[in-house]
């Protein structure tokens, strides 16, 4: 019963259908909304003129004859059949000032008979007051026919013609490395619907990012980005006046353009180190390592560093991931937080090796630099001769060991096991390099 519809555009709109909660019998209707026999219940059918907002508004007794339009030409009320003209009148109608409960003069400027519609001057309101029009059952259709009923049905309203403006726009978190949520405040309570059309953000590139707006409280939207994005910088905010409008159907003062901030990220990696620096193959050890922080600013949410072998000290796609490590909870400007992984080498050829560690591996930030600030600790790998004899390896455990082949010989490798079966054991040779139980 409180509830305001509102329909933007031009044309006929048919508001029948589920009104009366799918209810079709008119004595169902009465019993259900308790209303008396006297209430007329009937199809609603109203004209929306060009570019005019129609307006329909609940009453406590469900009373679906009241569309009050909002018009420059005056405040209109349109009403399902053809008013009689001369049941207008200052007894008929009635208008008070819903704040100061006053009864507002009607007596020499009475709302004028247009067809279905009464409009009321434009001088007999203010802005940001509310008012009532109550109609007497001397208010009748040009059929003669009652309209309303012993002053008990009104139209509540209050009178919006200021346009809103954009008052500020801040965001709701001082984030880095994405486009951070932000807050839109207007002068006034928006038509949310229209925001999302009138809206555009744009990044430094030029690329329409898509958003999505949802109400905060009265006069304030919350706006958050729908695209993955990692380009820093500033990013354009505009609302087109002439598609957003308030709950009044005001459109904004003026087209709008602001800016929002996106920060990048430079986190730089620090006092890297390996326990070992010669190790062997199928040897595990610890690679620690401080990310710092150097840009100035905060650095929000999750990121994660990887930790490499390369051949040489310089990152690319051939560089072998040996280890990633994920950080949750953000980074102030100015600190650093400390990495860790344990890593083994196999499979790869003896020799000489870097351990690379580079941070933000899934670009969750945009960083400072394409090389991402890559730090490298060099290591070597060797792999022990096969000894003579049996060796012999726990459960649980590998070992990996390498032989001089001559050429012409033939050779066995025995693989053997005091256990019943070979269940998860496996013998792997290659030629040329270490072995892997994915690569022999």
């Amino acid at each position: 019963s409180s509830a305001v519809l509102k329909i933007n555009g031009g044309g006929s709109i048919d508001l029948s259908g589920n009104y009366w909660g799918g209810l079709t019998d008119a004595d169902e209707i009465r019993e259900k909304y308790g209303l008396a026999d006297n209430i007329s219940i009937g199809e609603v059918l109203a004209e929306v003129p060009d570019g005019g907002s129609l307006f329909l508004i609940g009453t406590e007794l469900a009373n679906e004859k009241y569309l009050a339009l909002a018009h420059e030409d005056g405040l209109k009320l349109s009403f399902l059949s053809e008013l009689d003209p001369e049941s207008i009148t200052g007894e008929s109608v009635q208008l008070w000032d819903d704040e100061t409960n006053e009864q507002i003069s009607l007596a020499d400027r009475l709302p004028a008979v247009q067809g279905k519609q009464l409009i009321f001057d434009n001088d007999l309101f203010e802005d940001g007051r509310s008012y009532r029009v109550v109609l007497s059952d001397a208010v009748r259709s040009t059929n003669g026919s009652v309209l309303d009923t012993n002053f008990r049905d009104s139209v509540e309203f209050t009178v919006d013609r200021t346009a809103p403006k954009v008052l500020n726009i801040e965001k709701t978190v001082n984030l880095t490395g994405k486009l951070p949520d932000f807050r839109i405040t207007f002068s006034s309570e928006i038509d949310i619907s229209t925001l999302s059309q009138a809206l555009k953000v744009t990044s430094p590139d030029g690329q329409n990012i898509g958003v999505q707006v949802s109400p905060l409280t009265e006069g304030v939207a919350l706006v958050t980005s729908q695209t993955a994005i990692n380009v820093p910088g500033e990013y354009t905010v505009s609302i087109d006046a002439d598609k957003l409008t308030d709950k009044a159907g005001n459109h904004l003062q003026e087209s709008f353009e602001g800016s929002i901030g996106m920060t990048r990220i430079n986190l730089d990696i620090m006092d890297l180190s390996a326990s070992r620096e010669s190790v062997k193959q199928g040897e595990s050890f610890n690679v620690q390592w401080q990310t710092f922080n150097q840009e100035e600013a905060d650095l929000y949410g999750k990121w994660t560093d990887g930790v490499y072998l390369s051949k040489d000290n310089i990152w690319d796609n051939s560089d072998t991931l040996l280890a990633s490590v994920i950080h949750y909870n953000g980074l102030e400007q100015g600190t650093s937080v400390a990495g860790q992984a344990r890593v083994t080498l196999s499979g790869v050829v003896d020799g000489d090796y870097y351990l690379l560690v580079r941070p933000d591996i899934y670009n969750d930030k945009p960083t400072g630099t394409s090389e991402r600030n890559v730090k490298s600790v060099a290591v070597s790998v060797s792999t022990d001769a096969l000894p003579e004899g049996e060796q012999k390896i726990s459960s649980g455990q590998s070992a990996t060991y390498k032989f001089t082949a001559t050429g012409g010989s033939s050779y066995q490798l025995l693989l053997d096991t005091l256990r019943d079966d070979y269940n998860g054991m496996g013998l792997y040779v290659g030629y040329g390099y270490a072995p892997t139980r994915e690569n022999y």
